[in-house]
C-alpha cells in the first residue's frame, strides 16, 4: 500500500512538472513505475501510457481554447502538421532499431542525446529569460518617462480609439480547430494505428486473418506502405504551407528570412522552401531518436519547435497537441489488443489529468508574475534533465543485471 501511495504522489508531481512544457513526461513516469512500484517492464509502459493520456487530454483542452496576440490559435497547427508525419515515420524506424541494437549502445546514446538537449534548451531558456528581462526593464523605463512627461493620458486615449476602431471591424477570428489541420492529423493517426494493428506488436498478434510473421515480406510491405502514406501527407502539408506563405521572401533571401524568423519569438514561423525541407528531416531524426531511446517524442520536439522560432507558450500548446495524437494512438492499440491495465489504468489517467491542470495553472501564474514566457523553456529543460537521470538509472540497472546473468550484449534479433 505504501508503494502505491508513493507511486501516485510521484506521478502527480511528475505530471505537474511536465504540464508547463506541454510534455507527456514518459521519461519520468516509466522510471517511477520501475523503481518505486517495482512492476515488470511489460506493465510499466502501459501504466505510463494511461497517465500520459490523462495529462494529454487536460493539456490540449486548456491550450486549444487560447489564442496568440494576433488572434491565431495558440496551437501552431502548421508546425504540428509538418512535424507529425515524419516524426511518426522516425518512431517506426526507431522502434525497429531499438529491438536490434545492443542495450549498452542505447544507454550511451540516451545520455548523449538527452544531455545535449538539456544543455541546449537550458542555454536557450536562460538567454531568452535575460532578453525578456531587458525588454521588461526598457518598457518600465519608457512608461516612467512618459508618466513624468504627461504623455500617458494622451497615449491611453490613442490606445482607446485604436481599440474602438478594432472592435468595430467585423473581421472573423481564425477558427480554434481548423478542419483541414485536424483532418491531416487524423489521417496520420489512423495510418499509424492501422499499421500497428496489422503488423502486431506490444505482445499481441496481428489482427489480419492468418497473421503476419515478424520480419516477413508482408511485415515489411505493411511497414513501407505506412511510410509511403505518411510521406504523402508530409508532401501535401508542405505544398499547402508554401502556397499559403507570403511571397515576400524569394529564393535568394530564404536564408535571411529563416534567420529572421528564428530570432522572433512572437511571430509564427515563416514557411520557405528551405525551412519546409529542413523541419521534416529534423522531425524524422527526432522520431528515430525517440524510438531508439524509448522516450516520448515531446522531449525532442519541444527543443525543435523552440529552434524553429515558435513562441514558448506556443511550443507547450503545440507539443501538447502532438503528445495527444501520439499517445492516444498507443492507448487505442493497447485497448484493442486487451493490454491496458485494468486496476490502475483509469485512476492513473484521472490523477494525471488533475496534476496537469494544476501544473498548467501554476506555470501560467509564474508567467504572469514574472512576465516572461521563457519559463516554459526552463520547464522543458528541467524535464529533459530529470528524465536523463531517471531513465539512465533504470538503463544502467538493467545492464548491470544483464551482465551478472551473462546475457548476450551484442546485436539482437528483431523478432526474438
Amino acid at each position: 500500500m505504501r508503494h502505491v501511495v508513493a507511486t501516485y504522489l510521484l506521478v502527480f508531481l511528475a505530471k505537474m512538472l511536465a504540464a508547463g512544457g506541454g510534455l507527456g513526461g514518459g521519461g519520468l513516469l516509466v522510471p517511477i513505475f520501475l523503481l518505486v512500484s517495482a512492476v515488470a517492464p511489460s506493465s510499466a509502459t502501459p501504466l505510463s501510457v494511461c497517465a500520459i493520456a490523462g495529462g494529454a487530454v487536460a493539456n490540449y483542452l486548456a491550450y486549444s481554447q487560447r489564442r496568440r496576440s494576433d488572434n491565431a490559435p495558440l496551437v501552431d497547427y502548421s508546425a504540428a502538421l509538418l512535424v507529425l508525419p515524419p516524426l511518426l515515420m522516425g518512431t517506426m524506424l526507431g522502434a525497429v532499431l531499438d529491438a536490434v541494437l545492443p542495450e549498452w549502445l542505447i544507454v550511451c546514446l540516451l545520455f548523449c542525446v538527452l544531455s545535449a538537449l538539456a544543455v541546449r534548451t537550458t542555454h536557450k531558456g536562460l538567454s531568452t529569460w535575460r532578453a525578456q528581462g531587458r525588454a521588461l526593464a526598457a518598457e518600465a523605463a519608457r512608461l516612467e518617462c512618459e508618466r513624468s512627461s504627461g504623455d500617458v493620458v494622451e497615449r491611453s486615449r490613442e490606445n482607446s480609439d485604436h481599440s474602438q476602431r478594432r472592435s468595430r471591424s467585423n473581421s472573423p477570428l481564425p477558427p480554434l480547430f481548423p478542419r483541414h489541420a485536424l483532418g491531416y492529423a487524423g489521417a496520420s493517426w489512423t495510418v499509424v494505428l492501422l499499421s500497428a494493428l496489422a503488423r502486431g506488436g506490444h505482445g499481441a498478434p496481428s489482427v489480419l486473418k492468418g497473421g503476419v510473421t515478424c520480419g516477413s515480406a508482408l511485415y515489411w510491405c505493411l511497414f513501407l506502405l505506412a511510410w509511403a502514406a505518411l510521406a504523402g501527407l508530409t508532401i501535401s502539408v508542405r505544398d499547402n504551407l508554401l502556397l499559403a506563405a507570403p511571397s515576400e521572401c524569394d529564393a535568394a533571401d530564404e536564408g535571411e528570412c529563416d534567420d529572421a524568423a528564428t530570432t522572433r519569438l512572437l511571430d509564427p514561423p515563416r514557411w520557405t522552401r528551405a525551412r519546409t525541407r529542413h523541419v521534416p528531416l529534423a522531425s524524422f531524426g527526432a522520431g528515430v531518436a525517440a524510438g531508439v531511446l524509448g522516450i516520448g517524442g515531446g522531449m525532442l520536439v519541444g527543443p525543435l519547435l523552440l529552434e524553429l522560432g515558435v513562441e514558448p507558450r506556443g511550443v507547450a500548446a503545440t507539443g501538447a497537441f502532438l503528445v495527444l495524437l501520439a499517445d492516444t494512438s498507443v492507448v487505442t492499440q493497447y485497448a484493442l489488443m486487451g493490454l491496458l491495465p485494468a486496476s490502475h489504468g483509469a485512476p492513473l489517467a484521472l490523477t494525471a489529468f488533475a496534476a496537469t491542470a494544476v501544473g498548467q495553472a501554476a506555470a501560467e501564474r509564474v508567467i504572469v508574475v514574472t512576465g516572461r514566457t521563457a519559463v516554459v523553456m526552463l520547464i522543458i529543460a528541467a524535464v529533459i534533465a530529470v528524465s536523463t537521470l531517471a531513465t539512465g538509472a533504470v538503463a544502467v540497472r538493467n545492464l548491470v543485471a544483464a551482465a551478472r546473468q551473462g546475457t548476450h550484449m551484442g546485436m539482437r534479433s528483431l523478432c526474438s
